[in-house]
This record gives structure tokens, sequence and C-alpha cells, in this order.
């Protein structure tokens, strides 16, 4: 059972003459709470913008308060991050909002945290949380407990197997563990976020030149399209991406694959769609697809042509033989008519058969899966105390016991071993048939 453990963020008593009444506050640059393996990130808020029935964002409340969005559902908070080895690295003013979707109902949620200056406006931290291969810069970032119904890993293995063999946008994230008002509220991954800050610092983009876009879940006939976001003002990207999606869908056999090199980065899709197979994403593509493009044509990824993004892969990596041709590439599929085009199924193959084939085998795939669960498993029976027995709205609950969770490391290198082989055959078998 969960024993709720309070800790003096940031601060620390000293006595004085041996009773409370001589108890001073002094300022605390060092982690004074219970030992940790990972950075610790202490975020403090007043209670009533998480728990009140009005305008309290972490429960259901008078207007299903965590499903709720936007600005005016972000409230007022304060952040301080603790490396590993305990020291205060830095502490900011920021805008804490939920993140997310499916999490947004389970008892463990997801967080955004925007970093603002003392006036309260839109700001930056300068520290580099994810070393030397992230930014130093970062005007936002996310909070995610991964997927915390089995492995807490599975978005993040997936990130660290994509960046290290393409190169697509995925983020990088790294496991903390978090404090709520001086509760222990569990292990995250901080994430970075694709925001305007990132494409600046990664690529030089002008954040009034650089066009977004989401697809998020829906229905009917705005199935599998973008959808505007009145933060970003991006109504204009939002009608030409789905157009050129239109284009694709609205066309069989006469939309030429070599047509869209002008509009789109092919290598970038390409390795997008594999990757996404690779893994059988089943909450894509109708959910979790991002794309951005610059509006002027520049150098390298500058050059005005669409580009996508990785993200969200936790339903994926689950049974090895999954078909994805069968499971995804639908009459619904946005992208369905590129996979029988012959000019795209042949460099799609191809690729699938470059890194699947011969460029690492099932068994080098499931050592990552080794590597980063050794970052998690000292802290996996706090998280599990804290979270395992509790129940999400849709009745579902956290992995149960330190058992539990190793089985489940163990099935997720059972399916990195066998899949490469099994995709790979898929991928031929449907080739053929084009």
């Amino acid at each position: 059972m969960w024993r709720k453990i309070a800790v003096w963020v940031g601060l620390v008593g000293v006595l004085i003459g041996g009773g409370l009444t001589g108890l001073k506050l002094l300022p605390k640059k060092e982690w004074v709470g219970p030992k940790h393996t990972v950075a610790v990130v202490a975020i403090d808020t007043a209670p009533k913008n998480l728990w009140d029935e009005e305008i309290g964002i972490y429960v259901k409340g008078n207007h299903d308060n965590y499903l709720q969005k936007g600005k005016v559902w972000e409230r007022p908070a304060e952040i301080k991050f603790y490396e590993v080895d305990g020291k205060l690295v830095f502490e900011n003013k920021i805008g804490l909002r939920l993140h997310g979707e499916g999490t947004r109902l389970m008892p463990q949620k997801s967080f955004r945290v925007y970093f603002k200056e003392v006036e309260g406006g839109a700001g930056i931290i300068s520290y580099p949380v994810f070393g030397a291969e992230g930014s130093k810069r970062y005007a936002s970032l996310v909070l995610r407990p991964g997927d915390n119904q089995e492995t807490m890993i599975r978005d993040e293995l997936a990130s660290r197997l994509v960046r290290q063999n393409s190169d697509i946008d995925v983020r990088l994230a790294r496991p903390v563990a978090v404090y709520l008002n001086g509760e222990y509220w569990g292990l995250y991954f901080l994430q970075e976020r694709f925001d305007q800050a990132y494409f600046r610092e990664r690529y030089g983009a002008s954040s009034n030149l650089l066009d977004l876009v989401e697809v998020v879940l829906a229905s009917g006939e705005n199935k599998g399209l973008a959808v505007v976001d009145k933060e970003l003002n991006n109504q204009v990207a939002v009608e030409e991406y789905n157009q050129l999606l239109a284009k694709v869908r609205e066309c069989h056999g006469c939309f030429g694959y070599y047509s869209l090199d002008g509009i789109v980065d092919l290598t970038n899709l390409r390795d997008y769609l594999v990757w996404e197979m690779f893994f059988g994403n089943a909450d894509w593509p109708y959910n979790n697809t991002r794309a951005w493009r610059y509006k002027k044509e520049g150098k390298g990824e500058l050059d005005g042509r669409w580009r996508w993004l990785l993200f969200d892969l936790d339903a994926g990596m689950g049974e090895a033989a999954v078909n994805p041709y069968d499971q995804l590439v639908d009459e619904a599929f946005p992208l369905r008519n590129l996979f029988y085009d012959p000019n795209f199924i042949s460099g799609y193959s191809r690729r699938v058969e470059e890194l699947f084939g011969g460029k690492f085998r099932g068994e080098e795939l499931a050592a990552e899966v080794d590597s980063l669960a050794a970052e998690v498993r000292p802290e996996m029976a706090r998280q599990i105390e804290r979270w395992g027995n509790q129940v999400a709205d849709d009745g579902s609950h956290g992995v149960g016991s330190l058992d539990e969770w190793e089985r489940q490391i163990e099935l997720l290198k059972v399916f990195l071993s066998n899949r490469p082989e099994e995709f790979v055959s898929l991928t031929k078998s449907f080739a053929a048939g084009v």
C-alpha cells in the first residue's frame, strides 16, 4: 500500500536550542528527499490549481476538467530540477498543463510545463537537460509516465532505436522522479516538445516562418486530417496539408510517387512509414501524427518541404508477427495509395531490407531493452508502490509487481528479437502483390 511521504522541497530546517520554536527555513541547493538514481523534478503549485472542482486541472470536476486543453487551463507553478547528484541546477516559474490524451484518464497523468519570465510571459531556461545531444535552451518540456500500464519504457525505447538508425526527428528524453507539492508522484520521462523553440534551436527556423500541423483522434470526415491549433494560428498550413492527403487518397494508380518530391521530403516520409510499420503502432495514423515545414525555400531541412515527426509509440511492439499492412493500410489510411505505387514500395522495401535484413539483428535490438530497463529498474519498486494498484477511469491499472514488470520487459525483448525477420518477410509479401 502506498504511504504518503511529503518532503520540503528546496528547504532545510535548522533547529535552534533543541526546540521547534527555533525552526528556521533556509534555502537549500541540494535535494533533501528520498534517494533516487535518476534526476528529480519538483513542481509546486497552489492545491486549488490541481484539486478544485471548478478550476483544478487534475480532477474531473465541474467541467471534465482533466480533459480540457489550451492556455485557459494552464495554472501557475514553480519547478526545480535536481541532477542525479542531487544538485539543484535550475528553478523557474512555469505554466502547468495536463498533456496528451489517454493519460488524462489515468491516475498518473502527463504534464506539460511552459517556462515563464519573472513578469509571467513566455520564457526560456538555459540548461543542457539532455546532455550534449540536445539543445541548451528550452521554452517548454513534457513529463510523461510512458506506457504506465506495462514497462514504462516502450516509447523511449522506440525513440532511441530510431535516433540511432535514422535522421527522423524524435524527442530526446530521460527518466526522472517527480514530486508534486512535496509528494512523490512517480517515475516519468522528461521529454523535449516539438514546439517552435525546438525547431529554432535545432534548425535555426524563425517561428513566424514555421508551419506545424497535427492529426488528433477524430471520426467521420475528419478522420486522419490535421486540425487547426488556435495557439499556432496554422489554418493555412492545415488546409494545405489536408489537400496533400486528399490528392494521395483520391487518386489510385495515377499519383506518381516522385511527383511529391517538391512538396515532401521523400526520404523522411519513407523512413517515417518504415518505423511506424515496424513497431506496429496501433494508435496511428488517425492520432499521434505531426508534420512540419518551413515557409521559405532554404538549405537542408529549411527547404519548404513537409517532414514528419515520430512520437508517442507506446501502442506498438506487441506481437512480432503482426502484419501492419493488413491492420493499418486499409481503405481509410491517408497515405494508402503510396503503398500501391511501384516506385514508392520499391524504395520502401529496400530500406526495410537495409535496416532489418542486414544492418542489425534482433538480438542487438533486444540488448537496447536491457540498457534502458537498467536505467529505471532501481526506481520501479517505488513507482509500483505509488501507482500499481490505482485504477484508471477505463478500469485499467498499472503494473502490479516487480515480477510482472520484469515479465513485460522480457516480452519486449522477445518482440525485438523476432520482429526484424518477421517484418522483412511481411514486407516482401506485401510488395510482391503490388
